[in-house]
C-alpha cells in the first residue's frame, strides 16, 4: 500500500507531460503569427506596387504607356516578392485616370487545418 501512495504522490516527469500538452498549441500560435506577418507583408507589397504603377502610368507615359507595361512595372515594384505580372490589371484612360488592380491568392505554408488561402486585393486609381 505504501508503494501505491508513493506512486500517487510522485511528480517526477510532470513538467514533461505539461510541456507535451502545451507545445503543439504554442507552436501553432507562433507559426500562425508568422504566417499572418507574411500575409501582411504581401498585402503591403501589393498596395505599394499598384500605387507606384498607377503613378508611373499617370506621370511617366514613356515607361508605362500601355497596360502591359504598367503590369510589368507593378510586378517589379512588389518589395522583393515574386508576384507575377498577371496578378495585376491596368486600365488606362478611365474616368479617374489610370486604374490599377491586383488580385493575389496567398497560400498559408503551415496550418493545422490544411492549406487555406486568402485572397489579397489592392486597387488604386490615379489621375
Amino acid at each position: 500500500m505504501s508503494a501505491l501512495r508513493r506512486l500517487w504522490r510522485a511528480d517526477d516527469g510532470a513538467a514533461l507531460v505539461e510541456y507535451a500538452l502545451i507545445m503543439p498549441a504554442l507552436l501553432t500560435m507562433i507559426f500562425g503569427l508568422m504566417q499572418l506577418g507574411g500575409m501582411a507583408w504581401t498585402q503591403v507589397a501589393l498596395n505599394y506596387a499598384v500605387q507606384e504603377a498607377a503613378r508611373c502610368a499617370a506621370v511617366r507615359t514613356d515607361l508605362c504607356g500601355t497596360s502591359g507595361a504598367v503590369q510589368t512595372f507593378a510586378a517589379s515594384q512588389a518589395l522583393g516578392l515574386n508576384i507575377p505580372a498577371s496578378a495585376f490589371q491596368a486600365q488606362l484612360g478611365t474616368t479617374c485616370g489610370t486604374d490599377v488592380r491586383a488580385n493575389l491568392a496567398y497560400s498559408f505554408i503551415v496550418s493545422p487545418f490544411g492549406k487555406p488561402t486568402a485572397n489579397l486585393v489592392a486597387e488604386v486609381c490615379h489621375s
